[in-house]
């Protein structure tokens, strides 16, 4: 799975809890998390996983690339808010709800 630079920098704020970091931080953490979630494969085209090093986090992905990493008790308001015509149509997919709630 790909990462982006957004979720190194989730990940740095809420897993880590930091508030401020260097590039070379925010660089460092980006190495990290592609190391950790490199042999990770999807099956579906967007869902969430649990993040592997620290199961109260999770990861929301789309097109085999983690785009963010949220709180585990915040996925179901996360959920609400990305309400769309095509989320909507993913979610019917029995494989996304495997992955998306049964963690």
């Amino acid at each position: 799975m790909k990462v982006t630079i957004h979720a190194a920098k989730r990940y740095l704020e809420r897993v880590l809890k930091k508030d401020s970091y260097s590039k070379k931080e925010l660089y460092e953490t980006f190495i990290y998390i592609n190391n950790l979630l490199k042999d990770i494969v999807t099956t579906t085209y967007k869902g969430f996983c649990p993040l592997p090093d620290n199961p109260n986090f999770v990861i929301a992905f789309e097109e085999n690339r983690a785009n963010t990493i949220l709180p585990k008790e915040y996925l179901k308001e996360y959920v609400k808010a990305k309400k769309s015509y095509k989320y909507k149509r993913v979610k019917r997919n029995r494989d996304y709800e495997a992955v998306c709630y049964r963690f």
